[in-house]
This record gives C-alpha cells, sequence and structure tokens, in this order.
C-alpha cells in the first residue's frame, strides 16, 4: 500500500458528491498541517457521540490523551494510517481513519484495513456524511488491494451498529475496547470487497 497522505495538496477531492441537502460534499486526504484542527474535530464528535454514557474521569483521560494535537500528528505521520475529511463549503463536517492494524481472528478476508474512526458532526448526523465516507474507504481499500474492512463497534452503540449494518458491514466476532477503568465489549464488523 502506497499512499502518500502526508503532503500538502491543494484541495482535491478523492471524491465529490451531493450531500441530501444537495451541497457539493468534498472528502480529501487529511495532511499534516490539519493535525490541531483534526484533533479539536475528533475530540468534539468523540464527545457528542459518547460523553452522556461513560464516567467523566475516564472518558475525559481517554479523550485528552487519543486526540491531543501530539497523537494526532504522529498518526498522519504514521505510514499505515490513513485519514480523511469529509468538507461542506469548506468547513469541516466529517472524518474517517484507516489503519493496517492486525485485525482479530475472526476477520478471515484478508489482506483486511480497519476502520479506526468515522465521525460526523453531530449537526449533520442523518444528512449522508457517514455513507459518503465509507464509499471512500471502500474504494481506498479497494485500491490497495484489501479483501475487506473490519472495525470494533462497542455494543451500546446501537445507532452506529445499525448505521454499519445498513452500508453492508456484518458481525462476525468480539473483541474488547479499553476506556479508562471501563473495559466494554465491541462488536467486530466486516465489510467483504
Amino acid at each position: 500500500m502506497n499512499m502518500d497522505n502526508k503532503k500538502e495538496p491543494a484541495m482535491t477531492a478523492i471524491r465529490s458528491e451531493k450531500n441530501r441537502g444537495g451541497e457539493d460534499l468534498y472528502i480529501r486526504p487529511a495532511v499534516l498541517s490539519d493535525a490541531r484542527q483534526l484533533a479539536a474535530f475528533g475530540k468534539k464528535t468523540f464527545q457528542d457521540a459518547f460523553a452522556r454514557l461513560h464516567n467523566k474521569e475516564d472518558f475525559d483521560q481517554y479523550v485528552s490523551e487519543a486526540f491531543s494535537e501530539d497523537r494526532i500528528r504522529s498518526e498522519l505521520n504514521e505510514s499505515t494510517s490513513f485519514f480523511f475529511i469529509a468538507e461542506l463549503s469548506r468547513q469541516w463536517v466529517g472524518y474517517v481513519k484507516l489503519a493496517h492494524t492486525r485485525p482479530p481472528d475472526c476477520v478471515t478476508k484478508l489482506p483486511a484495513i480497519e476502520l479506526a474512526r468515522l465521525y460526523a458532526a453531530q449537526e449533520y448526523w442523518g444528512c449522508g456524511i457517514g455513507p459518503a465516507l465509507i464509499k471512500a474507504c471502500t474504494d481506498f481499500a479497494r485500491n490497495h488491494a484489501c479483501r475487506s474492512i473490519w472495525l470494533g463497534s462497542w455494543k451500546e452503540n446501537l445507532r452506529g451498529n445499525r448505521f454499519y449494518q445498513k452500508m453492508g458491514f456484518e458481525i462476525t466476532g468480539t473483541k474488547t475496547f479499553v476506556l479508562g477503568s471501563d473495559i466494554q465489549e465491541d462488536h467486530v464488523f466486516i465489510k467483504v470487497l
């Protein structure tokens, strides 16, 4: 897999389509200069999705580590991580992170790539941002000879789990996710390409 998403391209969409509101939605690779904004946007979208469902101390500690600017900058520099930003009128409305990681044993269609994060700004939930990001991920994975995309999603994430099933992902197993002192059980989803 050789995609250099670390360079500073002009505003070049890898995918452009109309969202449900009829606006042009652009999805582009994230670049290193996006680190600060990506950290803030990632933190906000994760908090909007899950803060109310977790112990505040555990949640705040996880968020401060997982979405620090240094952490995001490091992930952007990793050759095995790929971020894409969804924009409407140059405003960020969603993002996704793909990563080459070791999949759980229940993921058997290899090579596989992990859909590690997929979030949209809360005010754009239901506006077609998620499906457009999934399409970009699917195109990227196919273009890089992956046979499947896998992800872990908390079993209590009912809205997200319905979305993944609607997008053609199937539950193939479980794995754990640690958020502070909270050990959670995640569904492992796979989408065969």
